[in-house]
């Protein structure tokens, strides 16, 4: 059987002293080789060396510029191709699940937030299965984003277009190929870049997971 082999990259990293024990944490799960670490001349910051394979890079940078409250500098460059290795890099987390096809509306959304943070906005198309936010608990959770408010009269109307809901988490390609678990994919199209589990019927998913 054939060696299979993988791109690495040199990374290098400055970060404040305080955060030397979230990157160091942080590159030991991405079974990253540190090379060097060392102190910059003034002392206030820790310079990081290390080798790893380019698919563990994914998603690093995001994740480290959230740590660091953004004082993070990161840089890499490609090294060389060596054997592949095996990533254990867990990934804990539970996704809202959307149990509907429709689009979005902001009074099931402006509920949705309150379990966790959300991914998307208003008056977007989503199908059953389509992951649509992240649980504030490592479980998953359906619901449906399509419901609107029940109005009975104008004034209920205007109240329902007066929600004001949170920014969405923006996940690009880099971040929502970090984030899927091992039931998840990303899907890309030219408009679109969509994370869903693989399994959309719910009764599947529960045959899965058995």
């Amino acid at each position: 059987m054939s060696q299979m082999y993988e791109p690495f990259e040199m990374v290098e990293i400055d970060v404040p002293l305080d955060y030397q024990g979230v990157v160091l944490q942080e590159l030991g799960k991405r079974s990253a080789e540190v090379l060097q670490i060392f102190p910059n001349e003034s002392g206030t910051e820790i310079h990081f060396e290390a080798r790893m394979a380019t698919r563990a890079l994914i998603g690093l940078k995001s994740f480290l510029l959230t740590s660091t409250k953004g004082t993070v500098v990161i840089n890499s460059v490609f090294d060389e191709y060596k054997p592949t290795i095996h990533l254990t890099v867990t990934k804990d987390h539970g996704s809202l699940i959307s149990t509907e096809t429709g689009t979005s509306m902001a009074y099931s959304l402006n509920n949705a937030q309150e379990r966790g943070t959300l991914f998307i906005g208003a008056a977007v198309d989503v199908y059953t299965g389509m992951v649509i936010g992240e649980t504030s608990k490592n479980e998953d959770l359906e619901l449906n984003p399509t419901k609107g408010k029940q109005l009975s009269n104008v004034r209920s109307k205007s109240s329902d277009d007066a929600l004001t809901l949170i920014p969405p988490r923006d996940m690009g390609l880099e971040n929502a190929l970090e984030y899927i678990g091992d039931d998840e994919l990303v899907e890309v199209t030219p408009l679109n870049i969509r994370i869903r589990k693989k399994y959309l019927d719910p009764n599947e998913r529960k045959r899965f997971k058995r």
